[in-house]
């Protein structure tokens, strides 16, 4: 009898642990799917424009340069 017992008690556990286990599971999948998607999804969509994004080019000026330093260090608070 105390076999038997022990038996039903074993199997009890078994399927507990295999409902956690597989509850584990299922969410570890949805929270993978879950930042592949925000990973994948910006890239397909082309979220950042990377295809019509050309180098950003701005005139450059040694001397203005120098002269707006110059004149940006005599503010006073």
């Amino acid at each position: 009898m105390p076999s038997a017992l022990l038996f039903k008690y074993m199997s009890i556990i078994l399927v507990s642990v295999s409902v956690v286990c597989d509850n584990m599971l299922k969410d570890l999948e949805r929270e993978s799917n879950l930042l592949l998607t925000r990973k994948q999804l910006p890239m397909e969509q082309d979220a950042f424009g990377a295809e019509f994004r050309g180098e950003i080019l701005e005139p450059y000026d040694e001397k203005k340069e120098a002269e707006w330093r110059g004149n940006s260090t005599n503010y006073t608070f």
